[in-house]
């Protein structure tokens, strides 16, 4: 079946895709692999920063993305860097970016870092560490 896409220059048929299709690529169920670490594929998605008066910043953060929610991944806890990441994502050709990794799921301060000693915006709540990007 094709849908048709009608726009300045013409229409043009393009095959119609099942939401299925989408929802159900890569979905597979999470495998505990360590004590609180388990392995999950789900799609990585970048979101611009905002601070607390509710503006974009100019630079963006990752985000694991679940069916309940969104899990901010934190960097600086992770076994993984920011470019780490950026190189997984950048090797898939698909629209959303799904990747299978190792992680831990805590809560706490999100902007907070051991080796940081300038305290952000103070964020809270459960957040994502990376331990493995899984080939």
């Amino acid at each position: 079946m094709s849908v048709a896409l009608i726009g300045c220059s013409g229409s043009k048929d393009i095959p119609e895709v099942a939401p299925k299709d989408l929802t159900t690529k890569n979905k597979t169920p999470d495998k505990k692999v360590g004590e609180n670490v388990i392995e999950i594929s789900a799609p990585i998605v970048k979101k611009p920063f905002i601070n607390k008066v509710g503006k974009a910043s100019d630079f963006d953060e990752y985000y694991v993305q679940r069916s309940i929610q969104d899990y901010f991944i934190k960097f600086c806890e992770s076994s993984i860097t920011k470019e780490d990441l950026e190189k997984a994502l950048d090797a898939q050709d698909d629209m959303i970016k799904t990747l299978t990794i190792q992680a831990e799921i805590r809560e706490g301060e999100w902007d907070v870092c051991p080796d940081d000693p300038e305290h952000m915006q103070s964020r809270i709540g459960e957040y994502i560490v990376i331990h493995k990007i899984v080939e």
